[in-house]
């Protein structure tokens, strides 16, 4: 073996080897043709190998936005969920008989404009009109709330259940 550069190669009859310490690259064909211009390396296709490269990154970046587009949607159901379960929550406080919360319930009505569905507003709006002209009992609302939990059920991907606003039953059997 000899040394060339830093490295040691074989040196093979009738081959083009750089001489040493010439650039510091192994003493083989591919090297010695890709500095030297000469030999098989010297006709690879650059625009292919660019274009790879390019393609490359490309679909690394179309991943990130993919992962951050889906990080994103994620949150945006985290968020939808947790306004339902706090508009559910003063429906409950409701059914109970308890008018403390109903300020809540505006207040998680007003949410219902940013990140429901057009199904679940007009549902709401529905059921808080017969909130606001003083309901007489809890019957009277039941079937709206029924309505309003199934078109928030569809808002949240149970878009094909088979259960109707006439299936929320309320805890009728309580009420008086």
């Amino acid at each position: 073996m000899q040394n060339v550069g830093a490295f040691h190669a074989p040196i093979v009859e009738g081959s083009q080897t750089p001489q040493a310490g010439s650039t510091g690259f192994p003493a083989c064909a591919c090297w010695t043709a890709l500095w030297a211009g000469g030999g098989a390396v010297a006709d690879v296709n650059w625009p292919q190998i660019v274009s790879l490269a390019f393609g490359g990154l490309g679909g690394y970046f179309l991943k990130f936005y993919l992962d951050r587009k889906k990080e994103a949607e994620e949150r945006k159901f985290e968020d939808k969920r947790e306004h339902y379960r706090n508009l559910i929550l003063c429906l409950k406080s409701l059914r109970e008989g308890k008018t403390q919360h109903l300020e809540m319930l505006w207040f998680e009505y007003s949410f219902l404009w940013l990140y429901a569905s057009d199904a679940v507003i007009n549902s709401a709006n529905n059921l808080m009109r017969e909130i606001h002209r003083e309901m007489k009992s809890f019957k009277d609302i039941i079937p709206l709330i029924g309505d309003l939990l199934i078109e928030m059920r569809r808002d949240i991907g149970f878009s094909r259940t088979s259960l109707s606003s006439q299936d929320y039953e309320g805890k009728q059997n309580n009420i008086k």
